[in-house]
């Protein structure tokens, strides 16, 4: 659970403190023992089929991000017109506590 600086809850938002490197010894899709890893059992088979899962589970992974990343500029962007929209109403605060200065000081 992420929550904003407003105390607001964020959910289905994945934030990585460190981006995550990876380091493949061979190519991924190879199979099992040929350096493509033990990624489940069409990866383990190898060949064109095992290409094709690590070429969707990428592009998977880079919607994922791209929709999170998404998400999270429009949460930003709210939080900056909840921002604005507070520093609008206490300026108005001090207009009407500066009006009754002046009246104070007027009817002295």
């Amino acid at each position: 659970m992420t929550v904003c600086c407003c105390g607001e809850t964020l959910t289905g938002l994945v934030l990585a403190e460190d981006p995550l490197t990876l380091v493949w010894l061979g190519e991924l899709g190879k199979g099992a023992g040929k350096g493509g890893g033990g990624g489940g059992s069409v990866r383990e088979a190898g060949g064109a089929f095992g290409k094709r899962q690590v070429a969707e589970e990428e592009r998977y992974f880079r919607q994922k991000e791209k929709e999170q990343m998404e998400s999270l500029r429009k949460h930003h962007a709210e939080e900056i017109d909840h921002h604005k929209k507070e520093i609008e109403r206490l300026q108005k605060e001090i207009h009407r506590h500066e009006g009754k200065i002046r009246k104070l000081k007027h009817d002295d």
